[in-house]
């Protein structure tokens, strides 16, 4: 009976292995996440809320923006719900996320290239950091098994 018990016990939660800054990104997108089904419910009813992330804003003219500023908000959102409630693939959703944010920061950067502004995006450093740690922790992360 003991051995089982020391099962559950030795246990390191996935958790443990973010740093502490993508704990911190976690809860500011988690918390984004719920704030953007307020934003649609407030589209629903006419409202129109600015939004902004990576060069793109969701002008009145530009739905499309609209559209892709709260798509990856909540694809964020679930990402960062993902990595903190440790489940199994929240790497590589993770990994997805990150290519997704990288990409529509070069997008944004080519596109003021070609409007003739040129503005570095800083989240690209933090995106490819992102990438980065959870390429390194992917292993262990996979080796811990998931709480059920």
């Amino acid at each position: 009976m003991e051995d089982n018990f020391e099962k559950f016990t030795n246990l390191t939660r996935r958790r443990a292995l973010l740093p502490w800054w993508i704990k911190f990104f976690c809860w500011i997108f988690m918390i984004t996440g719920i704030l953007c089904l307020i934003v649609l419910i407030l589209l629903l009813i006419g409202f129109k809320p600015e939004l902004e992330i990576y060069g793109f804003d969701a002008d009145n003219n530009k739905p499309f923006n609209s559209i892709l500023i709260l798509f990856t908000f909540l694809f964020h959102a679930f990402t960062a719900f993902c990595l903190w409630f440790n489940k199994s693939k929240a790497i590589f959703i993770g990994q997805i996320d990150a290519i997704w944010g990288i990409l529509l920061c070069l997008f944004s950067i080519i596109l003021g290239i070609v409007k003739g502004d040129y503005i570095f995006r800083i989240e690209l450093v933090f995106l490819v950091l992102f990438y980065i740690k959870l390429s390194q922790i992917k292993s262990k992360w996979n080796s811990i098994p998931e709480f059920r």
